[in-house]
C-alpha cells in the first residue's frame, strides 16, 4: 500500500511505452521490484526523477547495482535496423576478405614450396590472426569478428546491439545504469525473460531446481517418507508457482518437469 504513492505518481505523468495495440502504462511492480517502460530516454529520465523524489520522501532506497536499462525495437524500425546492420557487416567482411586475398597472393609464389612444418606454422599464424580479429561486444558480451563491430565506437558495440536500441546515458542519482540489449535475458519482476517475453531461461531455472531436489532425495535415501515428502512440499512448489501463471510452458518442457517431479515423489 505504501509504494502505491509512487505508482500513482508515475501514472499522473501520462507517459507511456507507446507500443501499438497495447494499453497505455509506464510501469509494472511487484513487492519491492519495479520496472519502468517508456518510448525514449527523455521519458525514462522523467520517471527516474520521480522515483528519486519518492526515495528522498519515503526513505526507501533503490539499489543501482541491481538496476539496469534495456531496450528493444519493434516492427518496421526493428526490420530496418537489422537490414542496415547486416548490410554493413557484409561490406566490412568483404573488405577483410579482399585484404587477406592480397596477402595470400603475395605468399603464393611458385618458388615458395612449404613443407609440412611450414604448413603447421602457417596454420598457427592464421589462427592467431583470426583470434586477433575477434573481440567482445561491450553491450551483449558476445565475442564476434571485427567486421561485426563499429571500429570507431569507443564502447566497442556490435552492429546488432547498436541498431536494436540499447539505451545509453540513463542515470539515477548521478550513477550511470548498466545496459543490456532487449534480446538478452534479464530479471523482470523476478522472472528471467527478454523484452520479447522469451522465458526459456526461467523454465530452465525451474527444471534445474527440480532436478536438484530430486538429486538430493536420491543421495539421502535414508530419509523417512514423511521427511522426504516435506522436502518435496517445501522446495518444489515455490520453484514453480510464482512464475507459472505468467509464462508459457511448452509441452516438451512440461513433460521434463513432470517426470522430474514424479521421480522426486
Amino acid at each position: 500500500m505504501f509504494i502505491n504513492a509512487l505508482l500513482r505518481l508515475l501514472d499522473s505523468t501520462g507517459i507511456s511505452h507507446k507500443v501499438r495495440n497495447a494499453p497505455d502504462w509506464n510501469h509494472q511492480a511487484f513487492a519491492d521490484d519495479l520496472s519502468l517502460y517508456t518510448k525514449n530516454t527523455v521519458d525514462a529520465d522523467t520517471l527516474l526523477r520521480l522515483a528519486q523524489q519518492f526515495q528522498e520522501w519515503s526513505g526507501l532506497k533503490i539499489s543501482t547495482k541491481k538496476s539496469l536499462a534495456t531496450g528493444a525495437l519493434y516492427g518496421r524500425e526493428a526490420r530496418r535496423g537489422r537490414t542496415i546492420a547486416n548490410a554493413k557487416a557484409r561490406r566490412a567482411k568483404a573488405r577483410t576478405a579482399k585484404s587477406r586475398g592480397l596477402t595470400a597472393a603475395c605468399e603464393g609464389d611458385e618458388a615458395f614450396a612449404p613443407g609440412e612444418q611450414d604448413l603447421q606454422v602457417e596454420g598457427d599464424v592464421h589462427t592467431i590472426q583470426r583470434n586477433s580479429t575477434r573481440t567482445k561486444c561491450k553491450t551483449c558480451g558476445i565475442v564476434k569478428e571485427i567486421h561485426h563491430l563499429y571500429v570507431t565506437d569507443p564502447e566497442r558495440c556490435c552492429r546488432q546491439c547498436a541498431t536494436s536500441w540499447s539505451p545509453k546515458d540513463i542515470e539515477y542519482q548521478g550513477v550511470r545504469l548498466k545496459t543490456t540489449p532487449g534480446s538478452s535475458t534479464t530479471r523482470l519482476l523476478g522472472i528471467h525473460q527478454s523484452m520479447w517475453l522469451d522465458s526459456s531461461a526461467q523454465r530452465r531455472k525451474v527444471i534445474d531446481g527440480a532436478i536438484e531436489v530430486a538429486s538430493y532425495l536420491r543421495k539421502n535415501e535414508d530419509l523417512r517418507i514423511d521427511q522426504a515428502l516435506k522436502v518435496v512440499s517445501m522446495c518444489l512448489p515455490p520453484l514453480f508457482y510464482f512464475s507459472a501463471p505468467l509464462i508459457r510452458w511448452p509441452e516438451a518442457d512440461f513433460k521434463i518437469l513432470t517426470a522430474v517431479w514424479l521421480r522426486a515423489f
